[in-house]
């Protein structure tokens, strides 16, 4: 007896079908998927920047004094070039016994004194070597700071003049020094650092060129509630190159040191290597001097002498005395 067999398998517009759904809900679900990623990332680097500030308050707990911004010339108001017989040694290597990185600092081989000098940390071979530690407290998980494609920055030194601020820094082309332990935080020298110039020398900030400030200082005069400490630095793009939204730049936890607030919080993913920026959608974390951690809006800060612009050099600033409203730009 013979029987009739049913149907087997799909169609295949019954398979496109399906496809076409299934296109459709991975399509709905992904933004979804990718906002709750960014939001955990977020909250990681968050807490890398309250861990930073910890050692900063434990720093100077220990020694009376906050760590400096980074050991570089010596006159403050001299360029990069011209002090070659200086440390460039950035305010994380300071933290590191703060930090569970003992090791990596018993190792180093730098004259920690901000009144001596010193040679550059990368003619040294211990440091050199202890320089490659790859520290993820100082890595922001929304970034990779290891696809740079032209340098790797190594010293920055921010200050003011009678012809007004001035910013310099210092990059090993590739593939020199493509394996250096990176940074997504810097300190905060305020808006242009230390030097001459009477209306930037307002918004000096708490972690200077060779600063021996305290947190009783900042508590003193702007509080530390109102003055920024340590922020997201993504070191990344020379607007002088062609490729304006490449990565070119990454900068060491090494020679990271200090940036200034004075260029703003573009709203790049790429920003230029010397303004503060982040991964994170429209806006920027910090570590404030008390300890706290919030972010701070992207893009109107950039426009020069704007209210925005304002706000964030008085938060930058340690002594401004600044009482601008900040609603609109910290969240």
């Amino acid at each position: 007896m013979w029987c009739k067999r049913g149907r087997q398998g799909f169609t295949l517009i019954e398979l496109l079908v399906v496809i076409a759904i299934i296109a459709v809900l991975v399509g709905l679900l992904l933004p979804a998927v990718q906002k709750v990623r960014e939001a955990a990332n977020r909250m990681v680097c968050s807490n890398n920047l309250s861990q930073i500030g910890k050692a900063i308050h434990n720093y100077d707990q220990q020694l009376g004094r906050l760590p400096p911004g980074y050991l570089g010339p010596i006159p403050n108001e001299s360029s990069l070039n011209s002090s070659t017989n200086v440390q460039n040694v950035g305010m994380l290597a300071f933290i590191l016994p703060f930090i569970e990185l003992d090791n990596v600092y018993k190792n180093l081989q730098v004259e920690w004194n901000v009144d001596k000098i010193g040679p550059p940390w990368w003619t040294i071979g211990a440091n050199w070597t202890q320089a490659h530690t790859r520290a993820k407290v100082f890595v922001c998980p929304s970034d990779n700071p290891y696809e740079n494609i032209i340098g790797t920055g190594i010293a920055a030194h921010y200050w003011h003049d009678a012809s007004g601020p001035r910013i310099q820094a210092l990059a090993f082309p590739n593939p020199t020094g493509q394996n250096l332990g990176r940074s997504n935080y810097a300190a905060i020298c305020g808006s242009t650092g230390r030097g001459t110039n009477p209306f930037w020398a307002i918004y000096e900030g708490m972690l200077i060129n060779r600063g021996v400030k305290t947190i009783g200082q900042v508590t003193a005069q702007d509080g530390t509630s109102n003055t920024l400490m340590v922020g997201e630095y993504l070191a990344s793009n020379d607007p002088s190159f062609r490729e304006p939204m490449a990565r070119h730049y990454a900068g060491t936890w090494i020679g990271i040191g200090a940036g200034g607030a004075v260029a703003g919080l573009p709203p790049d993913r790429e920003p230029p290597w010397y303004a503060f920026g982040s991964r994170h959608t429209a806006t920027v974390q910090f570590c404030f001097g008390d300890g706290s951690v919030r972010g701070m809006r992207r893009g109107a800060t950039a426009t020069l002498f704007s209210q925005d612009w304002y706000v964030l050099q008085e938060l930058a600033g340690m002594r401004d005395g600044g009482l601008r409203d900040t609603t609109q730009l910290v969240d």
